[in-house]
């Protein structure tokens, strides 16, 4: 029992550190980008990662990408700072186990 127990926990470690390396990635993406993105916060993440080598293909589908725990990731948009949001373990955004990626938006392309 507390083998698996230890595994089950090992497994969530896993995922929260394989989300945070992922958020990271399509927030630098994000940043770096001059693509015209969607207004859809689902869809503005599979747009970032088009044509992008991404290790975990499968998990995008109906131009979102989902996180390591089957759940769309979002790009929420502000003023002055971006973020990539994951719903977290419980698969439900708005609760303690959400996982947010914050950074700095794309510079406005040049008129």
């Amino acid at each position: 029992m507390l083998f698996i127990a230890l595994a089950y926990v090992g497994l969530a470690v896993h995922r929260s550190a394989l989300a945070w390396s992922e958020m990271k990635r399509i927030g630098e993406t994000a940043s770096r980008s001059a693509v015209e993105l969607p207004e859809d916060a689902e869809r503005a993440v599979g747009a970032l990662l088009v044509g992008a080598e991404w290790p975990d293909e499968h998990r995008r589908s109906g131009g979102a990408y989902a996180d390591p725990w089957g759940t769309p990731c979002r790009l929420v948009r502000g003023p002055g700072q971006w973020r990539v949001d994951s719903a977290g373990p419980d698969r439900v955004f708005g609760t303690e186990d959400d996982l947010r990626f914050r950074f700095a938006p794309p510079p406005p392309p040049p008129k």
